[in-house]
C-alpha cells in the first residue's frame, strides 16, 4: 500500500522499494487508493516494476487507482510498455 504523493522526488525511492519487495505468485497488488498525487515519473516507476513482474510472468494489480492515473497510463502509452490490471479500492 502506498499514501501521499509520487513525484519526481520520490520516483527513485519507490522504484527501489518495488524491486526489493518480495512477490510470489500470478499477481502483485500494489494498492494506491490512498495517493494523493502521481506525476510521470511515478508512473514511469510503477512501469517499470511493473515490466519486472512480467518479465517473471506475475501481472501487476493496481488498486484504488485515481482516474486521473488510469488516463496518464493510457495517454503515456505506459499500457503498452507494461499492461497493469487497474481494479476498484478493497472495501
Amino acid at each position: 500500500m502506498l499514501t501521499g504523493s509520487i513525484d519526481t522526488f520520490a520516483a527513485d525511492r519507490l522504484g527501489r522499494v518495488l524491486v526489493s519487495s518480495p512477490v510470489q505468485g500470478p499477481d502483485a497488488v500494489l494498492d494506491v487508493a490512498q495517493v494523493d498525487f502521481v506525476d510521470v515519473a511515478g508512473a514511469r516507476a510503477i512501469a517499470r516494476w511493473a515490466q519486472e513482474l512480467r518479465a517473471r510472468s506475475t501481472v501487476l494489480v493496481v488498486q484504488g487507482a485515481s482516474p486521473l492515473l488510469r488516463r496518464m497510463w493510457r495517454v503515456l502509452a505506459l499500457d503498452r510498455l507494461a499492461p497493469v490490471r487497474f481494479t476498484e479500492a478493497a472495501a
